[in-house]
C-alpha cells in the first residue's frame, strides 16, 4: 500500500473574549490523496444539530437547579483504533531510515475516517455506561436514573452535558475521561460559535 503524507499544522486558539488561549501543533495526514477501499471505507460521521441544542437548552433554561456544561476531548481522533491498515511517510526530523514508512493504529487528523472512528468510540463509551442513543439524533444521548437525569450531546470532539444531578455529571464526566482526555470547560457560555447568556 503506498503510503500517506503527514506533516505538522500549526494553530493559535484563542477564547470566546479574544484572549489567547494556547497554541497548538498537530500531525496531520495528507488525507486528500487517500484511495476509498484501500485507506478507509466509511466517513460518514453523524453530528448534533443545532436545532436540537437550542431546544434543551431553551427548555431547561427555566430551571435554575439544571446545569449544561461544555467538555473538549483532547486530540479526539487520536484515541479511534484503525481497522484499516495505513502507512505514512514519517514527518521531516523523525530518525527513521530512508524509505521505510510508519504504520498507524489509531486515526489521526486528516484521514476521512477519523470524526467516524471517534463517534464510534465516543458512542461506546456511552452506551457502556447505560445511555440511552436517539434513534433520530445519533449523538444525543440521555439517562435517568432515581437521583435524576442526564443528557449528552456530541458534535465531533465537543459535548455538552445537561443534567439536575452534579454527582451524576460529575460520575459520566470521570468514567469518560478514563477512555479519553476530556477538558472540562465549566457551565455553557460558548459552543458551535454561539454565545449563550443565563
Amino acid at each position: 500500500k503506498k503510503p500517506l503524507s503527514m506533516k505538522p499544522i500549526f494553530k493559535v486558539k484563542f477564547n470566546a473574549d479574544g484572549t489567547l488561549d494556547q497554541f497548538k501543533i498537530r500531525l496531520v495526514v495528507g488525507g486528500h490523496k487517500a484511495i476509498e477501499g484501500v485507506h478507509f471505507d466509511e466517513t460518514f460521521s453523524p453530528v448534533l444539530s443545532i436545532t436540537i441544542l437550542r431546544f434543551i437548552l431553551a427548555i431547561f433554561a427555566a430551571y435554575p437547579h439544571v446545569e449544561t456544561t461544555v467538555s473538549d476531548a483532547e486530540q479526539a481522533y487520536l484515541w479511534s483504533p484503525l481497522k484499516e491498515e495505513v502507512y505514512v511517510w514519517a514527518p521531516e526530523g523523525v530518525g527513521v531510515p530512508p524509505g521505510w514508512a510508519l504504520k498507524l493504529f489509531k486515526a489521526i487528523y486528516g484521514m476521512p475516517q477519523a470524526g467516524r472512528e471517534f463517534w464510534k468510540l465516543l458512542r461506546g463509551i456511552n452506551l457502556s455506561l447505560g445511555f440511552t442513543q436517539s434513534e433520530h439524533a445519533h449523538c444525543f444521548f440521555w439517562k435517568r436514573e432515581a437521583r435524576g437525569f442526564i443528557i449528552l450531546m456530541t458534535y465531533v470532539d465537543d459535548i455538552t452535558i445537561t443534567t439536575d444531578c452534579p454527582a451524576l455529571r460529575t460520575e459520566t464526566f470521570n468514567a469518560i475521561s478514563a477512555q479519553v482526555t476530556l477538558e472540562d470547560r465549566g457551565i455553557i457560555k460558548s459552543f458551535l460559535g454561539m454565545d449563550f447568556l443565563f
